[in-house]
């Protein structure tokens, strides 16, 4: 089906014309599922993509929080993220998961384990699925980005090859289609 060309709304929204009506598109939400999957494919089949960083950075953590940590290293691993264990429960972060902006990954890794110590870690899929969802969260476009005419059609076209393209993992909204209908009225 030919969609027509996207238009993006307070940089947030993207609305496209569809044989129904118009569909409008959360951005960030649309995003945070694509990586979503994304990660969790990576952790399931091991194959993330790493970046070596140029000056490792130090993630110094309490004895409680470096033993949880250790829960997350594998699937931490599979997404990309290389770590070397220091003395004193810390770790140098030598490499990051390619997906993960340019924030700092101290503090993702930290804002990682304070929502994975939150949520109920009690089967292996949940230990991925929390992963690959903070990862998202924190990875995914800010609300009030631009985007070009490229990036919103790359999005749609990812978006529709997810699995679930219709909610976000924790339930959200992706996208509302408004009838001819509607828009007439």
């Amino acid at each position: 089906e030919t969609r027509a060309e996207n238009y993006q709304y307070k940089n947030r929204y993207i609305l496209t014309g569809i044989k129904s009506g118009l569909m409008m598109i959360d951005q960030h939400r649309a995003h945070t599922r694509i990586l979503f999957e994304l990660f969790l494919s990576q952790i399931e089949n091991s194959q993330g993509i790493s970046q070596q960083v140029l000056f490792p950075e130090l993630l110094e953590l309490s004895v409680d929080d470096a033993l949880f940590f250790e829960q997350l290293l594998p699937d931490l691993k599979h997404v990309g993220f290389d770590f070397e264990k220091l003395e004193n429960n810390s770790y140098s972060v030598k490499g990051v998961s390619s997906h993960v902006g340019t924030g700092s990954v101290i503090d993702l890794l930290l804002e990682m384990l304070d929502k994975a110590k939150t949520t109920a870690l009690d089967t292996t899929s949940g230990i991925h699925e929390t992963i690959a969802l903070i990862l998202a969260e924190t990875a995914s476009l800010k609300v009030g980005q631009r985007l070009s005419a490229e990036e919103m059609s790359d999005l749609i076209d990812k978006l529709f090859g997810c699995a679930n393209p219709n909610f976000t993992p924790d339930g959200k909204k992706i996208m509302t289609i408004f009838t001819q209908e509607e828009l007439e009225k």
